[in-house]
């Protein structure tokens, strides 16, 4: 019997500052209509539990030898115009199904129901562990140096040696403490940076909307549930161990998410103030 295989790759996060129109619910007024090559259709309430799918623009190479039954662990780096955070695991897709896509070349291959997103939580050293496959059977390190960014050398599917440690780190994921980041997006996203920061560089396992909600929501403003959204983080919050709250002049105004969060956490006795940045 053939065993799975395990790839790695990367996806570049990106957060934009957003403000708010007058008497917003916390959510940006205006959403994103654009549709990137990578996106699909969805359901409204598609997405929150677990990833749905994956695909790249390659057609040759490890894109194509991927097949179902194995898994592909995509990294990610968030950027920000207040800086970086370091890499994170992302995401892990256990392959059910391989299809070419027509309109804009490459392959999709649709997830598994063991397919997971993961917290935000720095990975590099782990990273620096791996090795890759090649065709031929050479090993050879992931990064061979250390010093250059982990995106430069996951530009494109790789095949690794060993998952080994890739799937204890997913352990300590599950079973670590979570930080959960409670705050408004119209003033309040570049002090919820930098408390992530801080937890980041300290170690902890933190959840933040613009990291751990589906992509099409978190980062194309694209229309969810509303439902699914107020499950899933009523979710998060109860298997939170601290609920971090940034206190900006707009923080837990009637009609936000952030007073419902803000409430969750007051009666699970969780919640923490920040301050916010410029106090």
């Amino acid at each position: 019997m053939t065993m799975p295989n395990h790839y790695i790759h990367f996806n570049r996060r990106q957060v934009r500052e957003e403000k708010c129109p007058a008497g917003c619910n916390g959510q940006p007024g205006k959403r994103n209509t654009e549709t990137p090559w990578y996106a699909e259709e969805q359901e409204d309430f598609a997405g929150f539990g677990r990833p749905l799918y994956h695909v790249t623009r390659a057609t040759t190479g490890c894109a194509a030898q991927i097949a179902p039954g194995d898994t592909i662990w995509l990294v990610a780096q968030l950027y920000t115009p207040w800086g970086k955070l370091p890499a994170a695991l992302d995401a892990r897709i256990d392959v059910e199904a391989v299809s070419r896509r027509r309109s804009t070349r490459g392959f999709r291959y649709t997830a598994a129901d063991t397919s997971c997103w993961f917290s935000c939580a720095d990975v590099t050293q782990v990273l620096h562990s791996l090795e890759t496959q090649t065709a031929s059977g050479r090993i050879n390190p992931l990064v061979s140096d250390p010093a250059k960014p982990v995106g430069l050398y996951l530009r494109q599917l790789r095949r690794l040696a060993d998952a080994e440690s890739l799937v204890e780190w997913q352990r300590h994921l599950d079973e670590a403490a979570k930080h959960f980041i409670s705050y408004r997006h119209c003033d309040g996203t570049r002090s919820a940076y930098r408390k992530i920061e801080e937890l980041v560089a300290a170690g902890e396992v933190v959840y933040w909307d613009r990291w751990s909600l589906p992509r099409r929501l978190a980062e194309r403003r694209e229309q969810v549930s509303d439902q699914a959204l107020d499950t899933r983080i009523e979710d998060l919050i109860e298997r939170a161990s601290v609920v971090w709250g940034v206190e900006t002049p707009c923080y837990a105004r009637e009609g936000s998410y952030s007073l419902k969060e803000k409430e969750l956490a007051k009666r699970l006795g969780k919640y923490r103030a920040v301050p916010p940045e410029d106090s």
